[in-house]
């Protein structure tokens, strides 16, 4: 027992020591608040929690003003504090590795800083987060290759980067309602079938990188987007266009490695602000769907590597526009060549019935 509260009980009190809120300066740990809450008291900390994931009842936890870090203490599930509802500085789980299910947190609305959760390996299941509605930071969820299940975190605004990487999930949807106008990252998934979960983005504000995603197919969740802030798309899935038929406008586009044959898809694109590179995708044979509509590339164009584009083609694309930089169409083939383009773009390498995740 702490020895503030040994003073409090020497004091006389009854069946509660705490008659108003205790408010705790300095670094707390999990031992010294679960005395508190088996005495009935309320919780404030002016500083930062160190919570080990043991299942001690700190639902008299209120609010902390600094960090709170998340600790492994005997692994599996862990509840967070039930009647935590802010977090003044970071909600942090790093590099720990016997957690399975992470949850509990229902009463958490807000964190002014970010929340990390790093390096979770055997994380399979991201739950009970439901009422946090504003990160003032970032929100960076990777590292945590067992993870297929995620509840959506009813997040309404988070000020820095959004970056979900290296996870087993096959969508999205932890982040469903997320409006957006920041940075948004997915990368390394190899599951991600599809972006539902994101239909809420606001693509026009929200610079959008994703990478290796193999299995990626559904990019439905842009539909009805009408511009895109930049937009990058490297060693993707993605062979159907159709979603992005509405964008007139793009601040920069970038299309790399994937495995489509044609942009049909991308007819009403007038504009790109920036650079606009469509590199090195192999079995990309058709471009005509840019030509008549795509008026003018303020930076670079980038037409290189795309082995199955006839350089014809090309030069009579780029006749069509204005490009403000320079202009790059490597390793095209002329129309006489009948060379084979490679491997059946529909066959990415990877079962997508394995998920790599162990049922048990």
């Amino acid at each position: 027992m702490t020895p503030l509260l040994l003073m409090l009980l020497a004091c006389g009190a009854a069946e509660s020591p705490c008659d108003a809120p205790v408010s705790l300066v300095g670094t707390v740990d999990s031992d010294e608040l679960a005395a508190f809450c088996a005495a009935d008291c309320a919780v404030d900390v002016a500083g930062d929690a160190l919570l080990w994931m043991d299942g001690a009842d700190l639902s008299c936890l209120r609010t902390v003003d600094g960090d709170v870090r998340l600790l492994d203490r005997g692994g599996g599930r862990y509840d967070g504090p039930a009647g935590l509802t802010r977090i003044g500085g970071d909600l942090r789980l790093s590099s720990q590795r016997q957690v399975t299910v992470l949850g509990g947190f229902d009463a958490l609305v807000q964190v002014d800083g970010s929340v990390y959760l790093v390096g979770a390996s055997s994380l399979t299941t991201l739950d009970g987060f439901g009422a946090l509605a504003d990160i003032g930071g970032d929100l960076r969820v990777s590292q945590a290759s067992q993870l297929a299940t995620a509840a959506p975190l009813g997040l309404e605004r988070v000020g820095g980067q959004v970056e979900i990487g290296s996870a087993a999930l096959t969508d999205l949807r932890l982040l469903d309602g997320l409006p957006g106008s920041g940075d948004l990252m997915v990368w390394d998934m190899p599951w991600l079938t599809s972006l539902d979960g994101l239909s809420d983005l606001d693509w026009a504000r929200t610079t959008v990188d994703l990478r290796q995603l193999p299995q990626l197919r559904d990019i439905s969740a842009l539909s009805g987007a009408t511009a895109l802030s930049v937009m990058s798309m490297t060693d993707v899935g993605v062979t159907d266009l159709s979603p992005l038929s509405d964008v007139t406008d793009a601040i920069a586009l970038q299309l790399a490695g994937m495995p489509m044959t044609s942009l049909d898809g991308l007819g009403s694109l007038q504009h790109v602000t920036l650079d606009l590179v469509i590199f090195a995708n192999p079995y990309l044979a058709d471009i005509s769907a840019l030509s008549g509509s795509l008026q003018s590339v303020g930076g670079s164009l980038n037409l290189g590597y795309n082995d199955a584009l006839a350089c014809t083609d090309i030069d009579a694309l780029i006749a069509g526009i204005e490009v403000g930089g320079q202009i790059e169409s490597g390793e095209c083939h002329d129309d006489d060549d009948d060379s084979d383009t490679g491997p059946d773009p529909d066959d990415t390498g990877i079962d997508p019935d394995d998920t790599g995740v162990d049922p048990g």
